[in-house]
């Protein structure tokens, strides 16, 4: 267990230093990666290449931390009248710190796909969790956070003063190109249903189908589940769907034998948070998030 605590505290520290020199590359405007690759057409992020990316390593890591944090929440209550109270209260100070500064790298993204997917799992491991039968006092608790997010998001995306600030308050205008992509990728699809166009022929097959919208070339479809469907067709995707279906189970079963539910419901929902963005997203390309999920 200790050796996992290692690698979990690795992976969320590493996602606080990718948030801090992210939001030092945007505050100061810089366009290279680490001071020494200039990107074009895009605003690096920490290593990555485009802000989205970091982003989707940001959601992971955010829900790590969390785990770590209500993990340590619950030894601290047990510990509470011990000497060692003084010392777990400070850790859970700094964590509760550290976890502000992924959550402000997230929002400095200006990524609404990685913020609508934090917030979706957000409120699946609040109702996930409640457990009425057991605690109607945390069943209150639990619910009263999830009214209050949604106010709270409603108010914000329904105030005009907002709208070109907040990630995904201008989902709509700034999507709309990726809409057109989507629309022409499932007319491609509709070709190639069974067998797909085969593996890494996106940019290709996919230049036949563009409409006149994009100028530019498209390299990838903007969602991992869609290209992947295009490439290797209904029985690729199928069995895409079978490999998923299995780590939920695995999942599920670890999470039921755990002896820490709070760590390991910060990683189930770590995954999820992942697996949601990249319905208009393809961070399983980038291979540091690939590797990371």
């Amino acid at each position: 267990r200790q050796s996992i605590s290692r690698f979990l505290w690795s992976l969320f520290l590493l996602g606080v230093g990718v948030a801090i020199i992210g939001i030092l590359q945007l505050g100061a405007g810089n366009e290279f990666i680490y001071g020494l690759r200039k990107v074009y057409l895009r605003q690096p992020f920490g290593p990555y290449y485009s802000k989205a990316h970091g982003a989707a390593f940001l959601s992971m890591s955010f829900f790590i931390g969390a785990g770590l944090f209500f993990s340590q929440l619950n030894v601290l209550i047990k510990t509470w009248n011990s000497k060692l109270r003084a010392d777990l209260f400070a850790k859970q100070v700094l964590l509760f710190f550290l976890l502000a500064i992924v959550m402000a790298g997230i929002l400095s993204t200006d990524c609404q796909g990685a913020f609508f997917a934090l917030i979706l799992s957000g409120f699946c491991c609040l109702v996930l969790t409640t457990e009425a039968y057991q605690n109607k006092i945390k069943w209150v608790l639990r619910m009263g956070a999830i009214l209050f997010l949604l106010i709270v998001a409603a108010y914000f995306y329904s105030s005009p003063q907002w709208v070109g600030y907040l990630p995904g308050a201008t989902f709509l205008r700034r999507g709309y190109d990726r809409l057109n992509i989507y629309q022409d990728s499932l007319t491609l699809l509709q070709d190639f249903l069974t067998f797909g166009i085969g593996a890494g022929a996106f940019r290709q097959g996919f230049a036949a189908y563009k409409t006149n919208f994009l100028d530019s070339f498209v390299k990838h479809a903007h969602s991992d589940y869609l290209e992947l469907a295009l490439q290797t067709g209904a029985l690729g995707f199928f069995v895409f769907a079978l490999g998923l279906l299995y780590l939920l189970n695995f999942i599920i079963m670890v999470w039921k034998q755990s002896s820490s539910k709070a760590l390991t419901r910060g990683l189930m929902f770590s995954s999820l948070a992942f697996l949601i963005h990249e319905v208009i997203e393809f961070s399983f390309q980038i291979p540091a998030n690939a590797v990371v999920f």
